[in-house]
């Protein structure tokens, strides 16, 4: 964990990984529409919003019986059922995220089975733990927001999805941070299975249907990555 934040201290202050080329801005497919807002969230985030895009493009989601890519806990509130639509994500706000000193904005993407709050805010939360015998109850997300970063987080409708549907959602969420603050450019931090919704997000690797590049994240940070 420690190594983890100090790689991507370096990588937000520019001392590690170059921008991203810049690429022809190319209409979005759909618009994204706020469902519900919740402000009693867990694990030190300030608010959680549930947002759709309305585009019409989007597969139905499939889900396996044994419930393994089902939401649980609080996500399942705030998504409405253990099994969204696809079209459907959370937006995870952290404090500060509108009056931190950074220039440019921070998303977090979370990878395969798992979820924001574990992965970037309480590495102690089960199932898998942060993988020592002790583990700390605050992360990245908390690091990040006390350094004067406006940090957002991005949570899947389904933890285990395909990656085209997951890249589009991340440019949804990126949207959503450019309206929130008025930026132009956000800076994403992807983890293990996020990584490659990521990339292809950043490449233009994307579904018929689906929204090419926009030319909106300034850095992309992969950890952990296939």
């Amino acid at each position: 964990m420690r190594h983890r934040k100090r790689l991507v201290a370096l990588a937000l202050t520019g001392l590690v990984a170059a921008p991203l080329l810049a690429t022809t801005p190319v209409a979005a497919v759909g618009t994204v529409s706020l469902q519900a807002t919740f402000t009693s969230v867990s694990y030190g985030w300030t608010k959680v919003e549930r947002w759709k895009d309305t585009g019409t493009g989007w597969p139905t989601e499939h889900y396996l019986g044994d419930g393994r890519m089902d939401q649980t806990g609080q996500r399942k509130t705030f998504f409405g059922t253990g099994e969204p639509p696809a079209a459907n994500f959370l937006m995870y706000y952290a404090p500060g995220w509108n009056t931190g000193s950074k220039a440019v904005p921070v998303l977090l993407v979370p990878g395969a089975a798992d979820n924001v709050d574990r992965e970037y805010a309480n590495p102690s939360i089960g199932p898998q733990n942060c993988g020592a015998s002790s583990c700390p109850s605050t992360g990245l997300m908390q690091n990040l927001s006390g350094a004067g970063y406006r940090v957002f987080g991005v949570q899947f409708a389904n933890t285990q999805d395909d990656n085209y549907t997951q890249a589009q959602t991340i440019s949804d969420a990126i949207g959503v941070i450019k309206s929130d603050l008025g930026v132009s450019q956000v800076d994403v931090i992807a983890w293990s299975k996020g990584v490659i919704p990521a990339r292809m997000y950043a490449a233009s690797v994307k579904p018929s249907w689906g929204r090419s590049y926009q030319n909106d994240i300034r850095k992309l940070i992969l950890l952990g990555g296939p």
